[in-house]
């Protein structure tokens, strides 16, 4: 397995789509992307992907998806690892995101927050699978206080 910065930002938002989130393919990674990362096997297959953007005066962990032929290894942890340092690596100390698995979420230490608490980082409410088959939670963390107390 490999895991590396990339910017190929048309394979990734193809990925994530075809993965299950609500994303619009792109051809161009769009401005608010800090970095993205992937994970590819020894064939060089794209198996685990994530993003982190700064949109609406906040970090967000926007996208984040794993084959489902490789979930459970540990693949989503470790890009949510380099997602929260290169958050801390901006200047950020805390972040958000919208958890389709929020019991993911929650084991590394994020707590879920109600959308009146957080910024305009979601789209869910106009989604028509909202509610119906997807039920996402919004969710935060302050990472600052964890990387420094893992030190």
């Amino acid at each position: 397995m490999k895991i590396a910065e990339d910017k190929n930002y048309k394979k990734l938002s193809a990925f994530w789509k075809e993965n299950g989130l609500e994303i619009e393919v792109l051809e161009e990674m769009p401005e608010e992307v800090l970095k993205a990362w992937s994970i590819t096997d020894e064939d060089g297959r794209l198996i685990a992907a994530a993003a982190v953007e700064y949109r609406d005066s906040a970090f967000v962990i926007a996208d984040l998806a794993v084959d489902p032929e490789f979930r459970g290894q540990n693949h989503a942890k470790a890009l949510m690892k380099l997602a929260e340092q290169a958050i801390l690596d901006a200047g950020g100390r805390d972040a958000w995101l919208v958890g389709k698995v929020p019991g993911f979420y929650t084991k590394l230490g994020w707590k879920i927050r109600g959308r009146e608490e957080a910024p305009d980082i979601s789209k869910c409410l106009t989604c028509q699978d909202f509610q119906v088959s997807c039920h996402p939670r919004i969710m935060h963390k302050e990472i600052a206080a964890v990387h420094s107390l893992e030190t």
